[in-house]
């Protein structure tokens, strides 16, 4: 059972840390936007 659960666990933090690299390059982009119109 406790397997199972931390198996559960990391696959989320997985897909947690894939969404927040997506995020990021997300903002960093619209940053350099920002910088080229000024």
């Amino acid at each position: 059972m406790r397997n199972k659960k931390m198996t559960i666990l990391q696959s989320e933090i997985t897909v947690g840390s894939e969404q927040y690299q997506k995020n990021k390059e997300a903002l960093l982009a619209q940053l350099n936007e920002v910088r080229a119109i000024q």
